[in-house]
């Protein structure tokens, strides 16, 4: 007898925590609605997330019923009826709304049940103008608020439960277990709220609100329909809330499913693209060697693509290129323009002639945006060599000085057909040596500071001593320090060092 009696002294409370708990669900739910999900929940929470703002506000202006005064301008006033029924209204045509909208999203076929939630809330308008007609502002505010219970809240309340209890089944066959059992709990305190909102209503004339209602239930029982209701809304919301983590864990489940591919897409790329670095020769009358090491950044697999090539008048072609783009599309491209180059060298050796041809093919086959930065150098036997750049990093020679050859510069392969190039010529004085890189080297950074030509050449200058091996695996390790080890991009680079009077054969 207490505790009712205490249950019944603080319906006050109950009624604030009954609207607390809906629009605070209702709140939450707005800031999910933007979520990434392939969950057919997240089509349907716009609709929860209006019924728990407005029956919240709807709890909270029920709680000035208990106040004498403005329960007797509810029954008196129009507009007083209409601001108590309208919120009710609305708000349960909202929760059917929801249900119907995930069941339909979770079932093969649910058009029938398309146009239902809007057919019972027409209905209810239609049953509430009768009752304003006939009964005035009380018959408005007391037989409309059981109408709305009837028509829009009760099939509501149980189409909520059916609609969450078939997303505990989906989420249970893709073992979202925990989340599952969330759905479930909603789905029963929907069921339960059918029950203590939908069919314990107010007391009216009309059958079966004139037998089962608040006031039979609450002499039956000793307490008041609204302690249940606060508990169900209290019960929907947590699970409500602790439900939508779902789209955490999937969010997590598909990062890591992208990941994983990213990595496989990698490693092909990178299998791919090693397999067309072409091996270092021998060539009596030069020392060549070549470093290569791929970007230390995490997913990243570069373009960059070297190629030895002896024409069949005995000649040394050297290619060297860097392809826009990352991973496995930059790698099939490379494939392309590496095999394309080297396709037309055996047909014109001339440096310009090829990077013409060359970039009338890969015009047609490359994507938007995409495109290729090429150096080729042909040497002769006496050393003497013709070069051409499609955008490429210029060649550093050593000699008597250092300096970059900058004089054939030209567009980038893929981007404008009709590109044309530039041959310039050089020769490679005694025990001199060239020096050709992709972009890597020198854009690596230390912050916002680059590795840049300045430091190239200063590097270069210093190692100019040593054999190619050493040069271009000083440069190399210097760069890498200044970087502290991190390259953003591959780094490629060709020494060709000059040992003799005379060219001599070439063995691959």
């Amino acid at each position: 007898m207490v505790l009712n009696q205490l249950l019944r002294q603080n319906e006050v409370v109950a009624y604030f925590l009954y609207g607390l708990a809906y629009f605070s669900m209702g709140t939450t739910l707005l800031a999910v609605l933007r979520r990434p999900s392939g969950l057919p929940l997240i089509r349907a929470l716009p609709w929860l997330a209006g019924f728990g703002i407005v029956h919240g506000v709807y709890a909270w202006i029920e709680m000035l019923m208990l106040v004498p005064g403005y329960a007797q301008l509810s029954t008196t006033r129009l507009f007083f009826a209409v601001l108590h029924l309208a919120p009710l209204g609305i708000s349960a045509g909202l929760l059917f709304q929801f249900g119907v909208t995930l069941i339909r999203n979770l079932m093969v076929d649910g058009r029938f049940l398309r146009y239902l939630p809007l057919s019972f809330f027409g209905a209810w308008l239609l049953t509430s103008v009768v009752f304003g007609a006939t009964g005035g502002p009380q018959g408005l505010s007391i037989n409309g608020d059981v109408a709305a219970r009837y028509l829009l809240y009760l099939p509501g309340s149980i189409a909520s439960g059916v609609a969450f209890y078939l997303q505990y089944r989906l989420l249970n066959g893709r073992k979202y277990g925990r989340f599952a059992l969330y759905s479930l709990a909603v789905a029963g305190f929907f069921l339960l709220n059918a029950f203590f909102a939908g069919v314990i209503v107010p007391k009216a004339l009309f059958w079966p609100a004139s037998a089962l209602n608040v006031d039979r239930f609450y002499k039956a029982f000793g307490l008041s329909s609204i302690d249940f209701r606060a508990l169900c809304a209290v019960g929907v919301s947590t699970f409500v809330f602790l439900g939508t983590r779902v789209f955490d864990a999937e969010e997590s489940a598909a990062r890591k499913r992208r990941e994983n591919e990213l990595e496989e897409e990698r490693r092909i790329a990178r299998v791919l693209q090693e397999s067309l670095l072409s091996p270092t020769p021998y060539i009596e009358g030069v020392e060549v060697k070549v470093y290569y090491k791929p970007a230390t950044a995490r997913m990243i697999v570069g373009g960059d693509f070297y190629d030895f090539i002896e024409l069949p008048d005995g000649r040394l072609a050297m290619v060297i290129g860097d392809v826009s783009g990352k991973g496995l599309n930059a790698a099939v491209l490379t494939s392309t323009a590496k095999n394309t180059i080297r396709a037309f060298m055996y047909e014109d050796p001339s440096p310009a002639s090829v990077l013409k041809r060359a970039n009338q093919v890969l015009t047609n086959v490359v994507l938007p945006g995409e495109f290729v930065t090429v150096l080729v150098v042909v040497l002769g036997f006496d050393y003497e060599f013709d070069y051409a750049s499609a955008g490429h990093p210029p060649i550093l020679l050593s000699g008597a000085d250092c300096r970059y050859l900058e004089d054939a510069q030209g567009m980038p392969l893929g981007i404008f057909a009709s590109s044309k190039y530039i041959e310039r010529t050089g020769k490679l004085s005694s025990y001199g040596f060239m020096l050709l890189y992709t972009d890597g080297l020198i854009d690596a950074r230390r912050g916002a500071d680059f590795f840049g030509d300045e430091g190239l050449r200063d590097s270069v200058r210093r190692l100019r001593a040593l054999d190619a091996s050493g040069i271009a695996n000083g440069v190399a390790r210097t760069a890498l320090e200044f970087a502290s080890g991190n390259l953003h991009d591959d780094m490629a680079l060709v020494v060709l060092r000059r040992t003799r009077d005379r060219l001599g054969k070439f063995a691959a």
